[in-house]
């Protein structure tokens, strides 16, 4: 199959275009469309893998029919990109992948901190447009009015290829923006050095001064011993 653009559709607009294309949604035709979707019980996701000529592949949901050649699929420019523009001959294989519990994203802007709705609901909300996620891809979010683009850094489980996102309770841990400056360190503490530990000073013993008669009689016994040592 040949995998183009939705610019290429002619009967979608320029805001059904600016909303699918933040998404991971393929149109296909109408016999594709039924076969696919006839394999899935009713109510599950149609979950497909999307496998060019040089082996890439990326994961994607079968959202509708278009009423074009059977032999087209139409899709967000991401997965064109993904699949390094290698999209004459696309083959569509069935997957079921594993539940996602948690993702990391890294903003490209800070858009989603200027409104008065709450970030996390608000990025959390905008991945509802996909049912697949690719750890490492730059995603697309369409927020109502604009486009903003995130990294998916880490996905929970974390030795998965592609999870699956769609009806799960999803945590979601934002990371800071790229437009803002990363939070400089705290200044390190200072270390306060304890003062020197010193002996204390050691301390004459205090003698009391001889009184006059015992400074003569010591006099007197000195003289008297250099007498007896000269006789």
């Amino acid at each position: 199959m040949k995998v183009l653009p939705f610019v290429y559709n002619d009967r979608l607009d320029d805001a059904d275009i600016a909303r699918h294309e933040c998404s991971d949604r393929i149109f296909v035709g109408p016999r594709t469309f039924e076969r696919l979707t006839g394999e899935r019980d009713p109510g599950v996701a149609t979950i497909v893998l999307m496998v060019n000529n040089v082996t890439q592949t990326v994961p994607a949901i079968v959202y509708g029919a278009h009423g074009d050649s059977e032999g087209v699929v139409y899709a967000p420019a991401w997965i064109c990109t993904e699949l390094l523009f290698d999209t004459e001959e696309v083959e569509l294989h069935p997957a079921s992948p594993d539940l996602c519990t948690r993702i990391t994203v890294v903003p490209h802007t800070s858009d989603h901190l200027h409104g008065p709705e709450d970030a996390e609901t608000l990025l959390r909300n905008a991945f509802e447009q996909y049912t697949c996620l690719v750890p490492g891809l730059d995603y697309s979010l369409w927020l109502g009015e604009h486009m903003m683009t995130v990294t998916l850094t880490a996905v929970e489980p974390a030795d998965r290829p592609f999870v699956c996102i769609r009806g799960n309770e999803l945590e979601l841990e934002l990371l800071a923006p790229l437009d803002r400056p990363a939070t400089p360190p705290p200044p390190p503490t200072p270390v306060v050095e304890a003062p020197p530990v010193t002996s204390a000073p050691s301390e004459t013993p205090w003698t009391a001064p001889l009184s006059p008669a015992e400074l003569r009689a010591r006099i007197a016994a000195a003289a008297r011993a250099r007498a007896q040592a000269q006789a």
